[in-house]
């Protein structure tokens, strides 16, 4: 009997451990639309507005094909199996995030339009995510580049901006621990990003850029077969 009360007990702490890893996760992922939102009131921004409402929908909707809550709604289940159309995913997120950090550069450039094998709602809060920590890093000057490019079997996403980088410790922490913890909560969007693209079968590296200062995150997922679109140059979005 005293095995059997341990073992519930362990069970349910890891299910209240659980609970407060997702409530973290949906904390942290809603504030971004939430802050677009607030920017736009009382300005003429209804596409704006329509993309935050969009990606909060979409982040409720993740969380209920996360943990398999009951639904009906076939729609939401057909959603998650569609590939995601990487410009598209990194367009809406730049005009968010420039509703959100009006004083903040970030440009993107399209090298190669790629679909991917991954879920839609769940890489907008990717790439919201990094450029959050990116804007932490260095919030009164940031300037963010997306670069999007693709080789025979992989979509690659490259994120560069002008902050402080990562220090050695941060790195060896990714590496070994595939997080980094931070009073500012920033580590709780990095292992959600590792731990998101690798359950797509891709990865995540994290450098500091060479002679000049700043940090790259590099994404790589699986491209959807013939989806690669060669020699396209795209800026989308420089505020």
């Amino acid at each position: 009997k005293k095995i059997e009360e341990k073992t519930a007990t362990q069970a349910e702490t890891k299910r209240q451990q659980a609970l407060a890893e997702m409530a973290l996760r949906v904390v942290h992922n809603i504030r971004s639309p939430l802050g677009a939102l607030k920017n736009s009131i009382g300005t003429d921004s209804s596409e704006i507005t329509q993309l935050a409402i969009e990606q909060i929908a979409s982040i409720a909707d993740n969380l209920l094909a996360e943990y398999k809550m009951p639904s009906n709604n076939t729609t939401l289940q057909a959603k998650a199996n569609e590939p995601a159309d990487l410009v598209s995913v990194i367009s809406e997120t730049i005009k968010l995030k420039n509703a959100e950090h009006p004083n903040t550069r970030i440009t993107s450039e399209v090298k190669n339009s790629a679909k991917v094998k991954a879920e839609r709602a769940a890489l907008l809060p990717i790439i919201s995510n990094l450029i959050n920590n990116a804007i932490a890093a260095n919030p009164t000057n940031s300037n963010i580049e997306i670069i999007l490019n693709s080789n025979a079997t992989d979509a690659l996403i490259e994120i560069k901006d002008n902050g402080s980088g990562f220090s050695e410790t941060a790195l060896t922490e990714l590496k070994v621990n595939k997080k980094v913890l931070s009073p500012s909560g920033h580590g709780i969007g990095l292992a959600s990003v590792i731990e998101t693209i690798q359950s797509f079968g891709g990865t995540v590296e994290f450098f500091n850029r060479k002679n000049v200062r700043g940090a790259i995150v590099l994404i790589s997922l699986p491209l959807v077969e013939n989806s690669k679109t060669m020699d396209r140059i795209i800026l989308i979005d420089d505020n």
